[in-house]
């Protein structure tokens, strides 16, 4: 007999288990048509919070394993966990490692969106000299597929930030 009583998951539950922030849980859940079943109120702070059912939580879980694209990344679960480690670490590798896997062919964008950091922060890691090796098996994006997303090309030839891509037209002065 099955049992009458789901387990229900707060979204702090919910975000554990899913390895994401509160707010990336709710939105992943929605986006997964996982609906909140009914809410509680905290105990602690007097808030209302939202239950969701413990079985549904662990199939977007299960969809999300390493070796799969996460949803909304173009990272795939082994090396996104890789940049999170790294990164709430304070590792001095994150850098190299971030520069290393730009050059082949993961787009800052797509780092920062593993990391939930902006472009242009994941770039001032990768280009501020530490002095340390990136760690290895960084993997390749998935083949056609810029930053691991697929249905598009690659993106042409990456080039230092001031320099020009080789054959582009030097800039008039």
């Amino acid at each position: 007999m099955a049992d009458p009583i789901p387990e229900l998951w707060t979204i702090d539950a919910c975000a554990a288990h899913l390895g994401i922030q509160e707010g990336s849980a709710r939105g992943l859940l929605s986006r997964r048509g996982v609906e909140s079943v009914d809410t509680i109120r905290d105990p602690e702070s007097g808030r209302y919070r939202a239950r969701y059912p413990a079985d549904k939580v662990r199939a977007v879980a299960g969809d999300r394993r390493p070796g799969k694209q996460t949803s909304g990344r173009g990272t795939t679960g082994d090396f996104t966990r890789t940049l999170r480690s790294l990164h709430a670490a304070g590792d001095p590798r994150l850098g190299p490692t971030l520069k290393t896997a730009q050059s082949k062919g993961w787009s800052y964008a797509v780092l920062g969106e593993a990391l939930e950091l902006s472009r242009e922060r994941v770039r001032q890691i990768a280009v501020k000299p530490t002095g340390h090796s990136p760690v290895q098996d960084i993997p390749d994006p998935a083949p056609g597929a810029p930053d691991g997303r697929p249905g598009k090309a690659l993106p042409r030839e990456v080039t230092e930030p001031g320099t020009r891509a080789p054959g582009s037209p030097a800039s008039e002065g």
